[in-house]
């Protein structure tokens, strides 16, 4: 079996595997499969498995296909695995299941749709009705409800797409209760901001409070400051002037030389 299995796997990490098909690959028991942890769906079919002694704990698996074997017994060894998202299970022609007892241990697995076509124990009064009673959580046997309404194979992906979507669901959800610091910092953040504001705001002064301590209303302020202005303009003539008086450049000289000087009429 480990030799078929790696050339149906090929280059493939294990993980990255989710079904795999070992359809008529002959052998007595069931090896090589304990590092597909992830595998979601395994079919044995026509293998000639003779028991499922140390079946592979798989919890992810959900389609079982061991169809066409010759298996007796051993369905203890699927609830031992365990195979807690196991859905539907393919016994159909392993004709030496021909006691209802047998199938007891299946009622551990939560399975949704059964196959038992052509097994033994289909040959028995009431098979339905007790299989039925003895799985509450089956609602498919050999392709039936117990009104006799065939299986929905739809129905069975729309309830396998919304179960990955509540893992998904459930994931981010616990991601985000998992990052309590990254909103705790946010949250130191924002208060500093504000904290600044505060300190901003309270170092702005009033302007009534500054012309209250120099003792003056505002109209006296802009007077004052009026006067301040004209002063400063008069003592700006002033300094002109008097750069102009103290000229000592050749134009002022050639002036002064013009009218000393008075020519005769």
């Amino acid at each position: 079996m480990e030799k078929r299995i790696i050339e149906v796997v090929k280059d493939r990490q294990a993980e990255y595997v989710l079904e795999l098909i070992l359809d008529n690959t002959k052998c007595s028991r069931i090896e090589g499969l304990d590092c597909f942890a992830n595998l979601e769906v395994l079919s044995l079919n026509g293998c000639g498995l003779a028991t499922l002694d140390g079946f592979p704990s798989l919890p992810r698996l959900s389609r079982l296909e061991l169809a066409d074997n010759r298996l007796k017994d051993g369905l203890a060894d699927l609830a031992k695995a365990g195979l807690s998202n196991l859905k539907h299970l393919n016994l159909a022609g392993n004709t030496k299941f021909d006691d209802l007892e047998q199938l007891t241990p299946m009622a551990q697995l939560g399975l949704r749709s059964l196959d038992l076509y052509q097994c033994g124990v289909t040959k028995l009064e009431n098979y339905r009705a007790e299989s039925f009673k003895m799985i509450p959580s089956l609602k498919y046997l050999d392709g039936t409800d117990m009104n006799g309404n065939e299986e929905d194979e739809d129905e069975d992906e729309g309830e396998d797409e919304e179960g990955t979507e509540a893992e998904e669901l459930d994931d981010e959800f616990t991601q985000d209760e998992e990052d309590p610091d990254e909103e705790d910092e946010d949250a130191a953040v924002a208060s500093k901001g504000d904290d600044n504001d505060d300190d901003t705001e309270g170092s702005e002064v009033p302007l009534d409070y500054l012309l209250k301590e120099e003792g003056l209303t505002e109209d006296e302020a802009d007077d004052d400051d009026f006067d301040d202005h004209k002063s400063m303009g008069a003592s700006e003539d002033d300094e002109y002037d008097e750069d102009i008086k103290n000229d000592e450049s050749p134009l002022k000289k050639a002036r002064v030389a013009d009218d000393s000087h008075h020519w005769p009429c």
